[in-house]
């Protein structure tokens, strides 16, 4: 299969994704490079908060009137200003907060902060996650009614068997939340067996009701046979068709990704801003002033492997 062309019209939306930095207590081994190091310091709070409010002003003007963060790490829980960023940031714009976690903190910890959350995205990692935890912290958090919930279990290729046993053991015990199995990339391509692949192909996701939607999902794929078909993530990734090298793309109109140094950039490292703007600048605000317009850009990379940057608009050009 080939991918001509991916359309979404929710137009006003901007997806920040922010990495805080590298310090986790995992060390997954499929884990993206320089994810879980612990090299980096977590930023301080007072740049970063003033800067994000100018990003987002901004991008404001440029007619994007809602803005989705996602903020991930290394273990984003352990930043210790994560409370303090999120609360005064949702008073500055109309933003929709997720957090990526491997919900290891304590039952009390997501008591007491996890309606700071638009949406918690659990990630189940076989060589570390304690499942009986995890089924805890999400029953508790699903039950609030107040963020959405995802779970996610990380299928490692290389430990397959227990990551089978770590997804069945959450679907039969366990009920009401997301749960679904999520493909691993390295060097941003699967590397399943034909026989792991006709499994994740058979299971399906269990759904739930979510509390809070972001947007509709209007994503479209156009195929290099003429059809046109919903947006599948797993499909694309599977079949080793996030190859986008030479398409327009909507990176740097639709979405930014801040690595862990604060530059503004895709999570593939295509530049935008001509890879000039860093939220830990102390100039950031008379620096964003220099840039008037915002453009696609062309991707120079062989392969995609973010899959909110595989969504992108985009098309051959």
């Amino acid at each position: 299969m080939k991918v001509i062309k991916i359309e979404n019209y929710s137009t006003e939306y901007l997806s920040v994704e922010f990495v805080l930095g590298n310090v986790c207590n995992y060390k997954c081994h499929y884990c993206f490079p320089g994810c879980n190091e612990g090299t980096h310091r977590w930023p301080e709070h007072d740049i970063i908060m003033k800067n994000m409010k100018s990003l987002f002003s901004y991008y404001r003007s440029k007619g994007k009137t809602f803005i989705d963060l996602k903020i991930i790490g290394g273990e984003t829980t352990l930043w210790p200003y994560l409370e303090k960023f999120v609360t005064e940031i949702k008073n500055t714009a109309n933003i929709f907060i997720r957090i990526s976690t491997n919900a290891s903190r304590t039952l009390n910890y997501w008591d007491d902060k996890a309606n700071l959350f638009d949406e918690i995205t659990i990630s189940v990692h076989n060589e570390f996650a304690d499942l009986d935890h995890i089924i805890k912290v999400a029953d508790l958090i699903h039950s609030k009614q107040q963020s959405n919930l995802y779970v996610y279990v990380l299928m490692d290729p290389y430990n397959w068997q227990k990551s089978v046993e770590c997804l069945d053991y959450l679907f039969n015990n366990s009920q009401g939340w997301f749960l679904s199995p999520q493909p691993v990339l390295f060097n941003n391509v699967t590397n399943y067996s034909q026989e792991q692949i006709e499994y994740l192909n058979q299971i399906k996701k269990r759904q739930s009701k979510d509390v809070k939607k972001i947007k509709p999902n209007t994503t479209i794929m156009f195929m290099d046979d003429g059809t046109v078909e919903p947006y599948d993530y797993k499909k694309i990734v599977l079949n080793k068709a996030n190859n986008f090298y030479g398409y327009k793309c909507n990176l740097g109109i639709d979405r930014l990704y801040i690595n862990i140094e604060g530059n503004i950039q895709g999570a593939c490292g295509e530049k935008v801003f001509n890879g000039f703007l860093n939220v830990k600048d102390e100039n950031f605000e008379e620096k964003l002033k220099e840039f008037n317009n915002l453009e696609p850009v062309i991707c120079s990379k062989d392969i995609c492997g973010c899959g909110a940057e595989i969504i992108l608009n985009k098309e051959l050009v």
